[in-house]
């Protein structure tokens, strides 16, 4: 998963915590 891809998807809640 890259940090760019997860940013657009929806998921900018629950994977910003695994960043």
């Amino acid at each position: 998963m890259r940090k760019g891809e997860m940013r657009g998807r929806r998921v900018s809640g629950m994977k910003k915590s695994k960043v």
